[in-house]
């Protein structure tokens, strides 16, 4: 099984409307991508100054299947959309 975590900090004006709309488009990833066993998005409690606004936790099979995930055309719309957000973004991929 892999999971793949990424944190996400953004830095706009209209932040929570931002995070809350970048959180319903991460959770309806689990509806439009096969290859995804499970996925959520958890927005920040955190007062430190180093903590992210989000974060993304998803699961897959196999290496395959995030490979898929990275290549589905809503996984790429996803990415276009923070493109246009001054962010800041951490991954972390590991196979359990």
């Amino acid at each position: 099984m892999i999971k793949h975590i990424v944190f996400f900090k953004i830095n706009v004006e209209k932040k929570e409307k931002e995070l809350s709309k970048l959180k319903v488009m991460i959770e309806n990833l689990g509806n439009l991508i096969p290859s995804i066993i499970k996925i959520e998005a958890g927005l920040n409690i955190s007062p430190r100054d180093s903590a992210y606004d989000i974060a993304l936790l998803s699961e897959f099979r196999d290496k395959e299947g995030l490979e898929k995930y990275q290549k589905h055309p809503d996984h790429i719309k996803l990415i276009e959309y923070l493109k246009k957000l001054d962010r800041d973004i951490a991954v972390v991929d590991y196979e359990i």
